[in-house]
């Protein structure tokens, strides 16, 4: 499985600690000094992610770009390290890191630079 830099968005559960158990380097946003709870998300946490080249975790449409619900303030992914987009909010913490893993085993980091893949439980349920 490949390993991740991971950056959960103030929106996700701070299951960081579990993802890092499995291997990824994951970081809650309100954990990173320079961010924290409250960071913006142009001004703060998208230079944070360019700079450190990490995976954003969100459940915040407006990080997919075109497809997003809010254009006016849509972030195109291909500005980013790449967005795991959190589609299915139904999802358990646990069923998240499940599919996390899941597309961890199927993609490199470097396939998701400047896309987003929706986290949904299709990723896991084909496997069960």
């Amino acid at each position: 499985m490949e390993s991740f830099d991971l950056l959960l968005d103030e929106n996700i559960e701070p299951f960081h600690d579990e993802l890092r158990r499995l291997g990824h380097n994951a970081h809650h946003v309100r954990d990173v000094s320079e961010l924290g709870l409250g960071a913006q998300d142009e001004p703060d946490i998208l230079p944070w992610l360019q700079t450190n080249n990490v995976l954003l975790f969100t459940k915040d449409d407006h990080w997919i770009g075109a497809d997003s619900s809010d254009p006016q303030n849509a972030i195109d992914p291909e500005r980013t390290p790449g967005v795991l987009w959190l589609k299915d909010e139904s999802m358990t913490a646990g069923q998240q890191i499940k599919a996390i893993c899941v597309i961890a085993s199927l993609m490199s980091q470097s396939d998701l630079d400047g896309q987003y893949v929706e986290v949904t439980k299709q990723w896991f349920t084909s496997l069960e």
